[in-house]
């Protein structure tokens, strides 16, 4: 099974985007004051992992680059599904994000 000669690339690329976005939650976080909510840590940890799987993949031989660009996916997938309970929350105020210790201590 021949892998596309373009997987490799994307992968870095997908491995870079989480990194460059993640750097920017840090900044806004601790530059700019900007305290996370529970869901935007829990997607920052969906960021890390579909970077870390994508980074991991890229030095993987080619006949398992698919099976980490399933994994990959299937992050990316489980972020996608915290960012649309993000936006659900979002959209019905009366719904709250919650509070819990790791938000106290991750935020001081």
């Amino acid at each position: 099974m021949k892998i596309h000669p373009l997987s490799k690339p994307l992968l870095l690329l997908i491995a870079l985007a989480c990194i460059g976005m993640l750097a920017v939650g840090l900044y806004l976080q601790l530059k700019l004051e900007m305290l996370p909510c529970p869901l935007c840590i829990l997607q920052r940890y969906a960021f890390a992992a579909v970077g870390l799987i994508a980074l991991l993949t890229v030095a993987l031989p080619a006949p398992l680059v698919r099976i980490g660009a399933v994994l990959t996916s299937v992050a990316a997938l489980c972020g996608a599904g915290i960012a649309i309970r993000h936006l659900w929350v979002k959209a019905h105020p009366s719904v709250s994000c919650g509070i819990d210790p790791l938000e106290t201590s991750l935020n001081e």
